[in-house]
């Protein structure tokens, strides 16, 4: 994964290692995770798990987005170097 918004990455660059990173953080997050789900995709996972809790295709597509929602903040930490 990379950092898609050349100036937070050159931000994110400037910045890693640094205590001034993890004021980007979230940014980063939402920039990675942000390639994957748009905000109306996360509107229709939700409520569609919401409307039917007992769906396991919407119990596992809501898994899924959790779970690369993860990986994007582990991949925030690597990007920033902070742990």
């Amino acid at each position: 994964m990379e950092i898609r918004d050349e100036k937070l990455r050159i931000i994110a660059e400037f910045l890693k290692g640094t205590n001034d990173a993890k004021d980007i953080y979230g940014s980063v997050i939402n920039d990675l995770f942000r390639q994957r789900y748009s905000q109306d995709k996360v509107e229709a996972i939700n409520n569609n798990y919401l409307d039917d809790m007992t769906n396991e295709e919407h119990i596992k597509e809501r898994e899924d987005m959790k779970d690369y929602r993860k990986e994007c903040k582990q991949e925030a930490k690597k990007l920033l170097g902070i742990e």
